[in-house]
């Protein structure tokens, strides 16, 4: 009898916490064409529509405001578009009951990035979207009285982005390197190939060994999946009702970088099992989007919805957020000690604490005694400060460590 109540409770627990969305926000990086909208049709298992939604505007990005869905210039000169939407998906969108948790995904997008010949533009302007996310909520974290409600709410730090590489079987482009370079210490990055049903077996093979070849000499950090096995992530894939081992058992996730994505907009249903696929047809055959032989599709997306989703949302907060904010903070306590020094210690106010002589000459041994006492003053300040600078160098290097891909 004790424990059927305890088997309710659970369940109870189960079904009140599935009722709450899990909030994750995911940045699409690509040129135009490569396949960002048709991999997040296949991801959501609808269609979704970038360019239409209930709410769209187009306006100037204002850091400080909240919305669900809308669409903005970044600045005149500037040769992109961002837009953002929020898709509500199931875990398992053939399974509706409402005992399946909600996953609230907001897919930040930039339309023509890459795509002229001058993109340096695009360095700074992404760069900076990212970091007004960071700010946003540092600005509300450091109010003596916070709103956790409202905390949660503001809360659009991404959490991974999904970096589209052209295959051109020469690894990365200069482009691609300045960008992942520019941004790898504020967002978890994960490298696919996109289109890759366009090479064959030795040309896919050679296309990842080049692009990880290039991100490792140049330092760029990706997302560390550890000694991740791909098992892992099947266990989301196939349910935990079915537990057999795979030929995947002892086969690591990061081996398998960078992803390679094959999508399609054709939707077939299955006449076995009644559920819905995305169908690539060329013609002579037909490739199964979510057939593992066929891509690494399916393993991303058991990845970004499933195995890694809360640790993706973890290193956003307990890491990269840290690390920025530590800096931040104490880029601030620097420039606040050294303000403080130069009023303090300005001719103006020395000027003041000295004393004269009725016939105009400066009293000699009290001058140099309050000279003394301030030079020791300064010299506090000035070790505190070299301290400080110090403590940011250190986190700065371990945060910009390679990463074993």
């Amino acid at each position: 009898m004790e424990n059927q109540y305890s088997i309710n409770t659970d369940e109870i627990r189960r079904r009140r916490n599935a009722k709450k969305a899990i909030h994750l926000n995911v940045l699409l990086l690509g040129e135009t064409g490569i396949g960002k909208s048709t991999f997040l049709n296949n991801l959501c298992l609808q269609h979704v529509d970038l360019n239409e939604t209930n709410n769209t505007t187009t306006t100037k990005y204002d850091a400080s405001t909240y919305k669900d869905d809308f669409i903005y210039e970044i600045d005149n000169e500037s040769p992109m578009k961002l837009i953002t939407k929020t898709i509500q998906i199931k875990e398992d969108e053939q399974n509706d009951n409402g005992g399946v948790p909600i996953i609230s995904l907001k897919i930040n997008l930039f339309q023509g990035f890459g795509d002229k010949i001058n993109n340096l533009l695009g360095f700074e302007d992404i760069r900076k979207f990212l970091i007004s996310k960071f700010d946003n909520y540092l600005k509300e974290e450091i109010q003596i009285k916070r709103n956790f409600n409202k905390l949660e709410k503001i809360d659009e730090r991404v959490h991974v982005c999904i970096y589209f590489i052209k295959p051109t079987s020469k690894g990365l482009k200069e482009f691609d390197i300045k960008m992942m370079k520019n941004i790898h210490d504020i967002v978890n990055i994960i490298p696919v190939i996109a289109k890759s049903d366009l090479l064959t077996v030795k040309e896919l093979e050679l296309n990842k060994n080049l692009i990880m070849k290039d991100i490792q000499e140049n330092h760029i950090e990706i997302f560390d999946f550890k000694d991740d096995k791909l098992d892992d992530i099947l266990l989301f894939l196939q349910g935990k009702e079915n537990k057999k081992k795979s030929e995947y058992a002892e086969d690591k996730i990061k081996d398998l970088l960078p992803f390679n994505l094959v999508c399609s907009e054709e939707r077939h249903v299955g006449q076995d099992d009644g559920k819905l696929y995305h169908v690539r047809d060329h013609g002579w055959s037909k490739l199964i989007i979510e057939d593992k032989t066929t891509s690494d599709f399916i393993f991303l997306k058991s990845i970004i919805l499933g195995s890694h989703l809360q640790e993706f949302k973890d290193i956003t907060n307990d890491l990269l957020y840290e690390n920025y904010r530590t800096k931040k903070l104490s880029e601030n306590e620097i420039l606040h000690l050294k303000g403080k020094i130069q009023s303090d210690y300005s001719p103006r106010s020395r000027s003041r604490s000295q004393t004269t002589l009725f016939d105009g000459t400066i009293q000699n041994d009290e001058l140099i005694f309050e000279l003394e006492e301030k030079n020791i003053i300064i010299e506090a300040y000035q070790r505190k400060i070299d301290k400080l600078q110090n403590k940011l160098v250190s986190s700065t290097k371990s945060t910009l460590s390679p990463t074993s891909p």
